[in-house]
């Protein structure tokens, strides 16, 4: 990939131990690349990704309220 080039990921980790410490791997981390995402438990990464889709419906329904009223008036 190029530097202009738009990259989406998912991260998923399918059958972790709610316990788990999900971290990069310590030969991808140097000094020159940094790593990306704090150390996080598998339980701690779902319930954080759940609030984070939480919020973005909650904003696209509030986007959509807002047309509807904006269109109702009209």
């Amino acid at each position: 990939l190029s530097a202009h080039t738009k990259r989406q990921s998912i991260v998923r980790f399918n059958g972790t131990e709610g316990n788990a410490w999900i971290e990069p791997l310590a030969p991808f981390v140097t000094p020159d690349a940094p790593a990306k995402f704090q150390r996080v438990t598998q339980r701690q990464h779902i319930q954080n990704q759940m609030h984070a889709a939480e919020a973005r419906l909650k904003d696209t329904q509030d986007k959509a309220a807002a047309t509807i009223g904006r269109n109702s008036i009209a």
